[in-house]
């Protein structure tokens, strides 16, 4: 059986305002969503671009925001306010299972389709309790924070095993996605891919992303 319309999401991560404009021209006509990567040099030793810096940067495909930071609630608002249409938090920044439920009622009540990512080190048993609440589940394909890594093939089995659990719910896998790994993401479940230096390091994007979602259908 084929799998279609499998989502390619870039992402970005950034520093600048100019940074995002520019990445954000490159694909704003050929994705339908974005996603960008908010580090705040805490949660991941790296900080990104933050909300102050692109209030007012138009941003034509839906919005996606990875949030990678401790204390999420506190980013949460703010975000919403520039037109988020789906915000993703992190399990690991969370105290316990209470946080996790608390912020996925915030963002769901703002009319905002909430995600919980889990880190190369969290087993996917941790977050099973959450299915039933979520928009999507993220499953991080590299180590948190650095972008250029290595896929970690061992996240699969975590994609399979979501999987198996929810039949239907959506699985994103970010980090290390090029072709090879799309495939094999996708045969693990997932139904939605965010790539980022596979694509901002090709000389045709265009291409680039129809040649992952190429390698995607299976």
């Amino acid at each position: 059986m084929k799998k279609k319309n499998i989502e390619i999401i870039p992402a970005i991560l950034v520093h600048t305002k100019s940074e995002l404009k520019e990445k954000l021209k490159r694909v704003e006509n050929l994705v339908k969503i974005v996603q960008i990567d908010i580090e705040d040099g805490f949660f991941v030793p790296v900080k990104t671009i933050q909300a102050a810096q692109f209030r007012r940067v138009k941003i034509k495909p839906k919005l996606e925001i990875h949030l990678m930071v401790r204390n999420p609630i506190k980013y949460i608002t703010e975000y919403g306010k520039l037109g988020a249409d789906r915000i993703i938090f992190h399990y690991e920044s969370c105290k316990d299972d209470n946080e996790v439920k608390r912020l996925i009622k915030i963002i769901k009540a703002k009319k905002i389709q909430v995600g919980v990512s889990i880190g190369s080190k969290t087993p996917a048993s941790k977050i099973k309790k959450f299915l039933d609440d979520v928009d999507f589940i993220q499953v991080m394909g590299i180590h948190i924070g650095y972008a250029g890594q290595k896929f970690l093939p061992k996240q699969l089995a975590k994609v399979k095993q979501i999987r198996k659990w929810k039949k239907k719910l959506p699985i994103e896998v970010d980090g290390g996605i090029r072709i090879g790994t799309a495939k094999q993401c996708v045969k693990a479940g997932a139904t939605q891919l965010a790539s980022g230096t596979y694509l901002w390091s090709a000389e045709n994007i265009k291409k680039a992303i129809a040649e992952l979602k190429k390698d995607a259908t299976i």
